[in-house]
Parts: structure tokens; C-alpha cells; sequence
């Protein structure tokens, strides 16, 4: 098997040093003090003669980088304030108190200032990036992981059907088929998140909207959860209006949003638990709910839960997964001119609900 060289380590002092600083804040700070009254001096001490302004960039830098942009502005105020008062004193021994000593406060400041706030704003973009490249790089192993054990399980099953006898036992075949349909599901839909994910972020994802029959939806919902509702021992009802209706929308987005939602109702639902998925019209709008008895949701989580590859920490034990479902359902469902709302509460269950403008089937 090919292995990975280990990555040989370079021990540089200076990348040593800007780690201690970085992790401890009140050593920083006292680096960016000495270094601000290093330069100082040094400006005051050669005068005119030598310029060491542009010095007063290492401490201001260093604090912007590695303390963010409010402390990073302080510290160009200081900065700046340094650099006027030796200027003012070097001007006034000079010449006198002068024009050229304003214009070169008024220029610092507003320099070290922008400086401060352009390199806090790089470092957090930079920052970001590493994050989401991180996150990218974890999900691809993730998912490839996930799809070689999915296959694995899907070979194992067609070679037992391919070689066992089954004809006389149906239990046996009809079990293998379950399995079968429920590696079908995962796959189907990890496929389909990630798809329409990309097709999302390149502006690609259009919504293809015509009169739909939101019962359809429900019962291809249901027919796709219903291995894993099954392997699980789950209790899921259907709720239905009294009377069909028609609702103008994208009938493949909108399974993947109903899909999406009770699917994660399974994951984060224990064994005998309940999930509902039920559809109501009041005369204007028809109501999509999807509720479950699972584990629930802190309300800091629900804040959050929304957003990209977001996840909580207790659905983190619960299931696997990676966090893309919730926002691509709310992209879809905002793209039909409505909003997903979540209610929950930590070990009582979630609630997800929608509305779309709906219409009696006559």
C-alpha cells in the first residue's frame, strides 16, 4: 500500500516567536509597546537624516494580523500619535510650529489606519478560505469514505442474491432488497445535496416551476425514507388536506426539500420514535411541516443551523452528515418566494414548516 511521507518539520525562530505571540495576548501586547517605542526613538534619534516613519508599520501590522482590526486601529492611533508628536518636535525645534507638521498627522493617521484595517480584513479572509478549504478537503474524504462503504454493502447484498437460493424464502429476499433501496437513498441523496449545492453556488440552480401536486411529493418523500424509516422502527404518519390541491412550484426541488427534511427527521430521531410529514391549505396557502421526536435543538443552535456545513454538536454524535441540506432547502424553498421556519427544543423534537401559494384541484 502507497503511504504518505510525513511532512518534515523546519524550525524557524521567528515563526516560533509570532506562534507565542499569537496564542498569548498579554505577551503581544507588550511586543507591539517595546516595538512602538523602538521605532519611536529611532524616528527622534536620527531626525531628518533618516526617515523611520515606515517602521511604524511592524508593530501596527503585527497587531492587525494577529489581534483583529479594533486592536489593530488602536494601535495605529498610537502609532500615528508618536509619529506626530516627534514630528511636532522635531519641527518646532526646527522651524517652528508648521503647516507640513498637520498635514503629516492628518496623512499618518488616516495611513496607519487603513493599513490596520486593510490587513485585519486579509487575515480573516485568509482565515476563512483555510477553513472552508479545510472543510472541503474533510467532506471529500468524508463522502468518499461514506460512498465506498455504501457500494461495499450493495456488492455484498447482489452477490447474496446472485448466489443464494431465495426462491423459497421471500423474508430473506425481500429483506436484501430493503438494504438495497436504503444504500439506493443515501446515495441518491448525498448526490443530489452536493449537485445542487454547486448548481446554487455558480448562480445555476433555476427553478423550473409548473402546477404541482404536493401529495405526489409527500408520497415519493415517503417512499424514499421508507427503508430507513423501517430499519430504524420508526413511526411516520402522513397528514393530508381535505381536499387535493395544486401548488405552483419545481416538483423535483421541491421533493429534495421535503426529502432533506424528513431525512434528517430520521437521522436525529431514536429508535420507536414518531415523524410526522404533513400537508394543510387554509384557502390561500398550503403548509408543508415536517416534525420528529428527536433530539431537538438549543436555541443558539437554531440561530446557526441554516448555514453552510453548520452543524450541532449533539447532531454530530447522533448522525453523520455535512451540513449543506438545511441551506440548500432554504435556497430552494426562498427561490419559490416563501421561508423555512424551524422551531425546536433541546430533546423534544424539531419542527420544519414552509408555505407556498396553493390552489383547490377542481
Amino acid at each position: 500500500m502507497l503511504q504518505a511521507k510525513p511532512p518534515t518539520k523546519t524550525l524557524s525562530p521567528l515563526k516560533d516567536l509570532y506562534s507565542l505571540l499569537e496564542k498569548n495576548r498579554r505577551i503581544a501586547i507588550v511586543f507591539v509597546f517595546v516595538a512602538m517605542c523602538c521605532v519611536g526613538f529611532l524616528d527622534y534619534a536620527t531626525g531628518e537624516e533618516y526617515s523611520f516613519s515606515i517602521f511604524y508599520l511592524v508593530p501596527i501590522s503585527f497587531a492587525a494580523w494577529s489581534m483583529g482590526r479594533n486592536i489593530g486601529i488602536a494601535v495605529s492611533l498610537a502609532g500615528a500619535a508618536v509619529w506626530i508628536g516627534i514630528d511636532f518636535l522635531i519641527d518646532h525645534q526646527k522651524y517652528g510650529y508648521s503647516r507640513v507638521s498637520y498635514w503629516n498627522s492628518l496623512v499618518g493617521c488616516a495611513f496607519f489606519v487603513v493599513v490596520s484595517v486593510l490587513i485585519s480584513k486579509l487575515n480573516s479572509t485568509l482565515k476563512r478560505e483555510k477553513a472552508v478549504s479545510e472543510m472541503k478537503t474533510r467532506m471529500i474524504s468524508f463522502v468518499s469514505h461514506e460512498i465506498n462503504n455504501s457500494l461495499t454493502s450493495m456488492n455484498m447484498t447482489l452477490a447474496l442474491l446472485n448466489e443464494e437460493n431465495l426462491a423459497s424464502s421471500p423474508e430473506r429476499r425481500r429483506a436484501m432488497y430493503d438494504v438495497l433501496a436504503s444504500v439506493y437513498s443515501v446515495i441518491r441523496q448525498t448526490s443530489l445535496n452536493f449537485l445542487n449545492q454547486a448548481r446554487m453556488q455558480e448562480g445555476k440552480l433555476v427553478m423550473d416551476k409548473e402546477l404541482t401536486d404536493p401529495l405526489k411529493v409527500i408520497s415519493g418523500t415517503a417512499d424514499l425514507i421508507s427503508p430507513l424509516i423501517a430499519d430504524k422502527g420508526l413511526e411516520l404518519t402522513i397528514g393530508k388536506p381535505e381536499s387535493p390541491v395544486l401548488v405552483l412550484a419545481d416538483p423535483d426541488a421541491l421533493l429534495l426539500v421535503v426529502t432533506n427534511l424528513a431525512g434528517n427527521a430520521v437521522k436525529y430521531t431514536p429508535k420507536s420514535g414518531k415523524i410526522a410529514i404533513r400537508l394543510s391549505f387554509d384557502g390561500e396557502n398550503a403548509l408543508f411541516e415536517v416534525e420528529d421526536t428527536g433530539i431537538g435543538m438549543s436555541g443558539d443552535d437554531l440561530e446557526k443551523i441554516a448555514t453552510p456545513y453548520y452543524r450541532t454538536e449533539d447532531g454530530k454524535k447522533k448522525a453523520k452528515g455535512f451540513g449543506i441540506g438545511l441551506n440548500l432547502c432554504r435556497e430552494i424553498i426562498q427561490a419559490h418566494g416563501s421561508s423555512l421556519k424551524i422551531e425546536s427544543e433541546k430533546g423534544k423534537g424539531t419542527k420544519a414548516s414552509f408555505i407556498l401559494p396553493a390552489s383547490k384541484l377542481s
